[in-house]
């Protein structure tokens, strides 16, 4: 039986609903924060919270590209079985990530009057903003480091935590900024200083996890000189990340300034509207994004490359088909959604053209952050960063130009932009494909049915090709029997259990090392855990494989049981 993707798409769809509700937790912390300042502080201080937002998240830039950087190499240590790497990366992030903000809310605290007199002088905000920057980015920072860890957590392949994570953070947010505010009058600085509090209890959740064996992490931190090391990797291959937070701030502002100088302040307004809309489709591109090179790693990590491609033509996919399917909702009934968001009759006639016309950039849009985490995966990250600086050289041009023909013309820019920015990706693309160096001698995946004659077939077929890879007599003798007893077993713990469906085998090559890897979907079932090899009805079959192997490896990911017989 050829391999098929049931599996990758089960681990897809877990993995996806996890990201897009990290994702989420970013917008609502936000949201919630300008709700409750706006209904017991005043409407200047939703100004405020507006105006501190651009300078904080430039601010985390940095930590951005740390997190990105940590984990896309983390993933594949995990699938490569080396352990003592993936801590050492986790480890190496965080100790930068405090480290580095710090530093940076030092140098706040000390130029917070310069920074805010940049972003305003209004003798009724300025005071506010003063008080509340740093507070700001002290809340700010919480959150990102629980939502670090909820990503590390997320990779690990335990998405029922982050669910857990993201309810407790949302929960607990918005009842400490109403305590904070309204309870004790603390004042702007009490939804900062519960956006803390939130943070830390929501980090709570994860802790038993990360303290129950097998443990996840060893809290161990590297040598000065790794440390070092470790942050050079890191920086680079999270750079991209930085490159995409500048160029969306670049091209926000620049779409921003184009627009009022062409349309004025009307323009601004079904603007305003499409940048909310592309907001909450990215919630989809990141969440598919971090499939890539949370999912992708891992099975780079195992030399699994053909499920590296089949995982990108399956976020490819969802991606397409969630952005038609918001493409017929924008098409269809634009003038409610600008009602949603305001608008008089006046506002609703002028957004409806631009809103239709912004529908047509979600396609390539989301094909391009699958392109931009794909290069990162596979270590092409100046391509990357490429792509993503693409998009900023394609739309504002065209913004500038299109108007001087016809005003309503300037709409076009984002789609006829983004297209541009897609085919040079897609030129991109066939490079990597071109020159991705695959190590994958000898290696092989098979989908078996829960069935004999289907295990009989694939049997056949991964002794052929073990004895195809003319290895030593002895080593041949050990996987072709560990084969034969990890596939008999799983065909008969299926039948016990009532199973349907089918579970994917693999052999792969990692230097010196061979590896058969067997997944199968359902509640964790550890073999080497389960059967009693001092009972009479010992499970035989685990007891040969465990006599054949050098070292056995389980881990339970995203609902799917991974085992790793190494040789």
């Amino acid at each position: 039986m050829e391999r098929n993707s049931h599996i990758i798409n089960h681990t897809l769809r877990i993995f996806l609903i996890a990201s897009i509700l990290a994702g989420i937790v970013v917008q609502l912390n936000s949201t919630i924060d300008s709700i409750v300042v706006g209904q017991y502080i005043g409407a200047d201080s939703i100004s405020v919270v507006t105006l501190a937002m651009p300078i904080v998240n430039l601010l985390l830039l940095p930590t951005v590209m740390i997190m990105m950087g940590s984990s896309i190499l983390m993933a594949p240590a995990l699938g490569n079985q080396d352990y003592k790497r993936s801590d050492e990366l986790v480890m190496t992030a965080s100790v930068f990530f405090l480290i580095l903000n710090a530093l940076i809310l030092i140098l706040l605290y000390i130029f917070t009057d310069q920074i805010s007199a940049l972003i305003t002088q209004d003798p009724r905000l300025a005071p506010m903003l003063r008080s509340y920057l740093s507070f700001a980015f002290i809340g700010t920072v919480f959150a990102i480091f629980a939502n670090c860890w909820s990503q590390f957590v997320k990779i690990c392949g335990q998405p029922r935590i982050v669910l857990i994570f993201v309810i407790v953070f949302i929960i607990s947010n918005l009842a400490f900024d109403i305590l904070l505010v309204r309870g004790f009058g603390v004042g702007i600085r009490g939804i900062a200083l519960g956006s803390s509090v939130a943070a830390i209890i929501a980090f709570g959740v994860m802790v038993p996890f990360l303290r129950r064996p097998p443990k996840p992490f060893r809290f161990e931190i590297p040598a000065p000189r790794m440390l070092l090391k470790l942050l050079g990797e890191i920086t680079r291959t999270g750079l991209p990340a930085i490159l995409g937070g500048i160029s969306t701030i670049i091209l926000t502002l620049g779409l921003n300034t184009i627009v009022l100088h062409t349309m004025g302040a009307d323009g601004m307004f079904p603007l305003s509207i499409c940048m909310q809309l592309f907001l909450i489709a990215m919630l989809l591109y990141t969440g598919t994004g971090s499939c890539v090179t949370g999912i992708g790693g891992i099975m780079l990590g195992e030399h699994d490359y053909d499920g590296v491609m089949r995982l990108i033509r399956s976020t490819t996919r969802t991606v397409i088909i969630g952005s038609v399917i918001a493409m017929a909702v924008l098409i269809a009934i634009p003038g409610p959604i600008a009602n949603l968001f305001g608008a008089d009759e006046q506002l609703r006639a002028l957004s409806i053209a631009p809103i239709r016309i912004f529908s047509l950039l979600l396609i390539p849009a989301g094909i391009i952050m699958i392109m931009a985490n794909a290069f990162m995966l596979l270590g092409f990250n100046k391509l990357a960063g490429l792509v993503q600086a693409a998009i900023l050289l394609s739309v504002l041009p065209l913004a500038a130009l299109l108007p001087r023909w016809n005003a309503a013309w300037i709409w076009y820019a984002l789609p006829a932009g983004m297209t541009i920015a897609l085919i040079i990706g897609a030129l991109a693309s066939v490079y990597v494909y071109r020159h991705w160096k695959r190590d994958d001698a000898g290696g092989l995946t098979v989908s078996v049915n829960y069935s004999r004659e289907s295990v009989n077939q694939n049997l056949a077929l991964m002794t052929g090709h073990i004895g195809s890879l003319k290895l030593d007599a002895q080593l041949e003798t050990a996987l072709t029997h560990c084969v034969e007893e990890i596939m008999v077993h799983e065909l008969e713990m299926a039948l016990q259990c009532g199973k349907s469906g089918c579970f994917d085998i693999g052999l792969s090559r990692s230097g010196e090392r061979l590896t058969i890897t067997v997944k199968s979907i359902g509640k964790a079932y550890n073999p080497l855990i389960e059967y009693n090899p001092g009972a009479a009805d010992a499970n035989l079959s685990m007891m040969i494989v465990e006599g054949f192997c050098r070292s056995i490896d389980y881990r339970y990911r995203n609902g799917v049981n991974s085992l790793y017989l190494n040789f």
